[in-house]
């Protein structure tokens, strides 16, 4: 919040001009910083689909990803973005349009989850995805408050178990 455009800029090696040639306004520079890293987190699903791993074991990664994460800085912003929303009510709406897309793509996950079988088919992939983006933003505020990881091998086992629990009927 407390940052200019022009800080941003200079800390860039740009100009001012250069950051509003390309973004409206500062909300949507965070935003796009934020889809950016989403589209990475996505991109590296997909490969781990062409390489084989079930979607279940997708979401392991996922979550391991949640407490081995070296780099604050995608978490930070994700939790600067929820504060800049609760702020603007613009920048609340184009928030809800960034966390519905990244929303859709978990569900897009689930349903693939469902026809490799990792999941039963009368889990909503939709139900599934709400739940996944509520454990992980709000481990992203856990984190961000200083909270400590859990123990990653523990963690892990409870996501596996949870993922394996989907596979029977609810």
């Amino acid at each position: 919040e407390g940052t200019t455009v022009a800080l941003v800029a200079r800390r860039a090696g740009l100009t001012t001009g250069a950051i509003y040639g390309n973004f409206r306004d500062k909300a949507e520079l965070l935003l796009q910083t934020i889809d950016r890293g989403s589209a990475r987190a996505v991109a590296d699903m997909e490969a781990a689909r062409r390489a084989g791993l079930s979607a279940a074991s997708r979401l392991v990664m996922i979550a391991r990803r949640m407490v081995g994460d070296p780099q604050p800085t995608q978490r930070q912003l994700m939790v600067e973005m929820f504060t800049a929303g609760r702020r603007d009510p613009d920048v609340a709406e184009r928030i809800a349009g960034a966390l519905g897309e990244m929303e859709h793509e978990l569900g897009r996950l689930m349903e693939r989850a469902r026809a490799d079988g990792d999941v039963a088919a009368e889990w909503d992939p939709a139900t599934i995805a709400r739940f996944c983006m509520t454990v992980g933003i709000g481990y992203l505020h856990l984190k961000t408050a200083g909270l400590a990881d859990p123990d990653t091998g523990q963690w892990s086992a409870l996501v596996r178990h949870l993922v394996t629990a989907m596979r029977e009927s609810p």
